[in-house]
C-alpha cells in the first residue's frame, strides 16, 4: 500500500496514518532509531488487543492479496452489502457492517469518487440516500470476490476444522449483543 497524501495539506490520509500505526505494532523505536521486537510481557493481555492484532493482520493480508489499487477490506464489505441489498441506506449499511454512521459516510464518499457506488434520492424518504453499485462497482466486486475467497481460504487453512469452528463460535459470542 503506497502512502497517499492530501494534495492541499501534504498530510497522509487518516486511513494511511492508521495503517502506518498498525505496521508499527510489535516494534519499538529506541532513541537511536533502531527497531527491536517488543517483549510480549510489556503489553497487557487484554482481549481487545489480541482481536485488534488479528483483525489488522487479516486486513493487511487482504490488502496484500488484492493489491494496492483495489478497495480496502472495509470498502469491500460495504460493496458486498450494497450489492446484496441494492437501495439500502447509509444507516442500514452502518448497522450491517458494524460501524458508526459518521464513519460510513467517508467510506461511501471514497467508493463514490472511484465510481464504484452511486447515491440516489430514496424513493420512500427524501432525507436519505439509497446506495447502488455502478457498473464499474459490479465489475470490481466480481474481480475481487474470487481473490477475497482465496484469501479467506488461506486464512482458514491456518486452523484445523475444529479450531475454525471454535473460533467462529467464540467470535460470534464476543459480538453478540
Amino acid at each position: 500500500m503506497t502512502p497517499q497524501t492530501n494534495q492541499q495539506t501534504g498530510r497522509k490520509s487518516s486511513e494511511q496514518a492508521d495503517q502506518n500505526e498498525l505496521n508499527d505494532i510489535g516494534t519499538q523505536k529506541p532513541i537511536d532509531g533502531t527497531q527491536k521486537p517488543i517483549d510480549a510481557a510489556d503489553l497487557p493481555s487484554f482481549l481487545y488487543y489480541h482481536l485488534y492484532r488479528a483483525q489488522n493482520r487479516i486486513a493487511q493480508d487482504f490488502s496484500d492479496a488484492v493489491g494496492p489499487d483495489e478497495v480496502t477490506p472495509c470498502q469491500f464489505n460495504a460493496l458486498c452489502h450494497i450489492r446484496t441489498h441494492p437501495g439500502l441506506s447509509q444507516t442500514q449499511l452502518s448497522g450491517a457492517i458494524g460501524r458508526e454512521k459518521s464513519t460510513v459516510t467517508p467510506i461511501i464518499d471514497r467508493l463514490e469518487r472511484r465510481g464504484l457506488v452511486s447515491r440516489e434520492a430514496s424513493p420512500s424518504d427524501r432525507r436519505t440516500y439509497a446506495l447502488y453499485l455502478s457498473d464499474l462497482g459490479e465489475t470490481t466486486y466480481r474481480r475481487m470476490v474470487e481473490t477475497a475467497a482465496d484469501h479467506d481460504q488461506n486464512m482458514q487453512e491456518r486452523l484445523s476444522p475444529t479450531d475454525l469452528a471454535t473460533l467462529v463460535d467464540l467470535l460470534q459470542r464476543v459480538c453478540a449483543e
